[in-house]
């Protein structure tokens, strides 16, 4: 199995993207939204390349159902949903087109008990959900589930470096550290927008 060295993280930023040309706010607030779903999209393809584009994806992102169209682009992928709320989840499925809805299977759970057995899928995606987690034991827990459940990798976005929730900040080197201790070596980093945006995308392999 390849165990490549992380991905160098890829330098944009918003003003890359500025433009010299004055536009009504909401212009801007549209443009910015696209802007940000495209990027987000680009670096879920990436992130699914470098994982090797598993078959047998289980989607623990917080925004139920946001990467499902990303997610079915590759054809034969199947698509587990968890989610502690049956709404939420019937109400991503109903939101997407009947195609794409059939390819997803919904499971009963959260992170925190995946009802899975041991190496039960592919890859792991999970965005958002680690950044709600303040303290480093509830963390490590969940670590050690998506560990648990997962044969091959995980790929799980970040909030780093200078974040801050209730006082609480999370450094890049003490979710590194936990992620290496719970058994997960990282083969990919992408920065979202490098120098003005704290959010990452990690690509973990389960260690053999």
């Amino acid at each position: 199995m390849d165990r490549s060295r992380p991905a160098k993280p890829e330098l944009v930023c918003s003003a890359d993207h500025a433009s010299a040309s004055p536009c009504p706010d909401g212009i801007l607030v549209g443009l910015g939204k696209r802007l940000y779903r495209w990027r987000k999209a680009r670096l879920v393809r990436r992130a699914l390349r470098q994982a090797d584009e598993p078959n047998l994806v289980l989607d623990l992102s917080h925004e139920t159902g946001s990467f499902w169209p990303v997610l079915a682009e590759h054809g034969n992928r199947v698509i587990l949903a968890a989610t502690a709320s049956p709404e939420s989840l019937s109400a991503a499925l109903g939101a997407q087109p009947a195609a794409l809805a059939a390819r997803v299977k919904g499971i009963q759970g959260g992170a925190a008990a995946i009802q899975l057995h041991d190496n039960a899928v592919d890859s792991i995606f999970c965005l958002g959900l680690l950044p709600l987690l303040a303290e480093a034991d509830q963390r490590l827990a969940i670590l050690r589930e998506l560990r648990r459940v997962t044969r091959d990798t995980l790929i799980v976005s970040l909030q780093l470096d200078g974040w801050r929730r209730r006082g609480i900040g999370v450094k890049r080197e003490t979710i590194e550290e936990e992620v290496g201790r719970v058994g997960f070596d990282i083969v990919g980093r992408y920065g979202f927008l490098p120098g003005c945006s704290t959010l990452w995308v990690y690509v973990l392999r389960k260690e053999d």
